[in-house]
């Protein structure tokens, strides 16, 4: 019988073992062991480059918001590409349960670091919300029946909401967040096109698992003067222009339709806020869902944003990555008859 020398055996099992550990491990969902194999598929069909969806004129605003403005600028959507760090968030979000009407797909990751240890338990309404572009499709009968069904209470505005098509104030929570103005008493402000209350459905879910009980919003309709009430002569001859272009359908910002929303506070159970002027970790035109936030306020903002864009409730996601005009509130909104949808 031949013998090796200590040495040599040691260096040839060393050597199985890395060649062992070397092997890229089969990555699985827990919900494979329990369930049965769950295939997961990813859309790598590419979005279109969109330029100038917003317009280019800042959208009249009388200041007494927090200063919030919408000026135009070029918005580039979001490609949705299988890479390796869009894999790994996804096999991260199948460890917890979906909210009603998710897929493998749009599960929310969870948050490493949080004022709480664990997803909070709560159910939700069987109403399933659908992308943006079948929303603005609703007829008014369709989306008050989601409402309803949702169990939202609202009641429409006394005053006169132009260029609103289902103007609608909300009276209660939604699934279980409250939604609104830091400043209530100006109703003219709270105004929402019952559209956007069907979007805030798929927002409020997303906010309330990780914790969120509240919501609080600079606007969402922002009137646009009419031109018996622009200032006569040269001086208002701009504010009667943007009247005569709202009339033809050409509003300067979706937010004269109320199908916007300009949110910046998220209050927890715990007490603790998280102000997106304060806490979003900002790197201007860099894609949103690309950064690497460091604080668990900042990780929250982002997989939050991040996990509705993949729901496609809203068709414009504009973060404080887009552009100074946003660095202290997330800009949400349905814009009607499109089919991108985009994250800046």
């Amino acid at each position: 019988m031949k013998f090796f020398p200590p040495t040599l055996v040691l260096l040839l099992l060393f050597g199985c073992a890395v060649g062992y550990g070397g092997e890229s491990p089969r990555l699985e969902s827990p919900r494979s062991s329990a369930r049965g194999e769950t295939t997961v598929s990813i859309d790598s069909e590419q979005s279109h480059v969109l330029e100038d969806a917003l317009s280019d004129n800042p959208v009249p605003d009388d200041g007494d918001d927090g200063d919030v403005k919408e000026t135009a600028s070029a918005l580039q959507v979001d490609e949705i590409r299988p890479d390796a760090n869009g894999l790994q968030d996804l096999i991260r979000s199948l460890q917890h349960p979906m909210s009603k009407g998710e897929t493998a797909e749009t599960a929310t990751p969870t948050f490493e670091e949080a004022p709480f240890s664990t997803r909070i338990s709560t159910s939700f309404s069987d109403v399933t919300v659908p992308s943006a572009n079948k929303i603005w499709q609703m007829s008014d009968p369709q989306c008050m029946r989601v409402l309803k069904d949702a169990g939202i209470r609202t009641h429409t505005p006394s005053f006169p909401t132009p260029f609103v098509r289902t103007p609608l104030l909300l009276d209660s929570p939604v699934e279980g967040v409250v939604i609104d103005s830091k400043w209530p008493q100006k109703s003219k402000r709270r105004v929402m096109d019952c559209r956007l209350i069907v979007s805030l459905i798929q927002l409020a879910r997303r906010a309330r698992a990780e914790g969120v009980v509240k919501i609080e919003y600079y606007s969402t309709w922002r009137p646009i003067t009419t031109a018996d009430n622009c200032k006569k002569g040269r001086k208002g001859s701009n504010c009667r222009k943007v009247f005569e272009q709202a009339k033809k359908g050409q509003l300067p910002s979706q937010h004269s339709r109320a199908t916007a929303i300009d949110i910046r506070w998220f209050t927890f159970e715990s007490g603790a806020v998280v102000d997106v002027l304060e806490h979003y970790e900002k790197h201007f035109h860099a894609p949103p869902c690309d950064d690497r936030p460091d604080t668990w306020e900042g990780r929250f903002l982002q997989h939050l944003a991040c996990a509705l864009h993949r729901d496609r409730v809203f068709n414009v996601m504009l973060t404080p990555n887009a552009d100074r005009d946003h660095v202290n509130h997330f800009h949400f909104d349905i814009t009607p008859n499109v089919k991108w949808y985009i994250i800046r």
